[in-house]
Protein backbone atom coordinates (compact mmCIF):
# COMPACT_ATOMS: atom_id res chain seq x y z
CA UNK A 1 0.00 0.00 0.00
CA UNK A 2 1.49 3.38 -0.92
CA UNK A 3 2.44 5.64 1.93
CA UNK A 4 -0.20 8.19 0.99
CA UNK A 5 -2.90 5.52 1.34
CA UNK A 6 -1.96 4.36 4.86
CA UNK A 7 -4.57 4.85 7.52
CA UNK A 8 -3.67 7.02 10.43
CA UNK A 9 -3.92 5.37 13.82
CA UNK A 10 -7.15 6.15 15.61
CA UNK A 11 -6.83 8.67 18.43
CA UNK A 12 -7.24 7.07 21.85
CA UNK A 13 -10.32 7.84 23.91
CA UNK A 14 -9.81 9.88 27.11
CA UNK A 15 -9.85 6.66 29.15
CA UNK A 16 -7.30 5.05 26.86
CA UNK A 17 -5.13 8.16 26.96
CA UNK A 18 -5.25 8.05 30.75
CA UNK A 19 -4.03 4.43 30.65
CA UNK A 20 -1.25 5.40 28.23
CA UNK A 21 -0.20 8.31 30.43
CA UNK A 22 -0.19 6.08 33.50
CA UNK A 23 1.83 3.44 31.65
CA UNK A 24 4.46 6.00 30.60
CA UNK A 25 4.64 7.37 34.16
CA UNK A 26 5.17 3.89 35.61
CA UNK A 27 7.83 3.18 32.98
CA UNK A 28 9.70 6.33 34.06
CA UNK A 29 9.48 5.24 37.70
CA UNK A 30 10.75 1.80 36.73
CA UNK A 31 13.70 3.27 34.84
CA UNK A 32 14.51 5.45 37.85
CA UNK A 33 14.28 2.52 40.26
CA UNK A 34 16.64 0.50 38.06
CA UNK A 35 19.10 3.38 38.14
CA UNK A 36 18.89 3.52 41.93
CA UNK A 37 19.47 -0.24 42.08
CA UNK A 38 22.72 0.19 40.18
CA UNK A 39 23.95 2.72 42.74
CA UNK A 40 22.92 1.36 46.16
CA UNK A 41 25.24 -0.85 48.20
CA UNK A 42 23.40 -1.23 51.50
CA UNK A 43 21.68 -4.66 51.66
CA UNK A 44 18.48 -3.18 53.13
CA UNK A 45 18.28 -0.58 50.36
CA UNK A 46 18.92 -3.24 47.73
CA UNK A 47 16.01 -5.29 49.10
CA UNK A 48 13.76 -2.24 49.11
CA UNK A 49 14.64 -1.31 45.53
CA UNK A 50 14.15 -4.90 44.33
CA UNK A 51 10.71 -4.89 45.95
CA UNK A 52 9.90 -1.57 44.26
CA UNK A 53 11.11 -2.80 40.86
CA UNK A 54 8.99 -5.95 41.14
CA UNK A 55 5.93 -3.92 42.06
CA UNK A 56 6.46 -1.51 39.15
CA UNK A 57 7.00 -4.38 36.69
CA UNK A 58 3.73 -5.94 37.85
CA UNK A 59 1.96 -2.59 37.42
CA UNK A 60 3.40 -2.19 33.89
CA UNK A 61 2.26 -5.67 32.98
CA UNK A 62 -1.24 -4.96 34.26
CA UNK A 63 -1.46 -1.69 32.33
CA UNK A 64 -0.24 -3.38 29.13
CA UNK A 65 -2.93 -6.02 29.54
CA UNK A 66 -5.57 -3.33 29.92
CA UNK A 67 -4.26 -1.47 26.87
CA UNK A 68 -4.30 -4.63 24.77
CA UNK A 69 -7.84 -5.45 25.89
CA UNK A 70 -8.91 -2.02 24.68
CA UNK A 71 -7.04 -2.48 21.38
CA UNK A 72 -4.88 0.55 21.94
CA UNK A 73 -2.29 0.69 19.17
CA UNK A 74 0.86 2.55 20.04
CA UNK A 75 4.14 1.07 18.89
CA UNK A 76 6.17 2.91 21.52
CA UNK A 77 4.51 0.74 24.16
CA UNK A 78 6.15 -2.42 22.93
CA UNK A 79 9.72 -1.17 23.40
Amino acid sequence: MPLAMKKRPKEPSPEQQQLLDEYYAVKLELDHARGVFEQVTDPDLISAVVYEINALQTRCSHLLTQLREQNVCNFRIMR
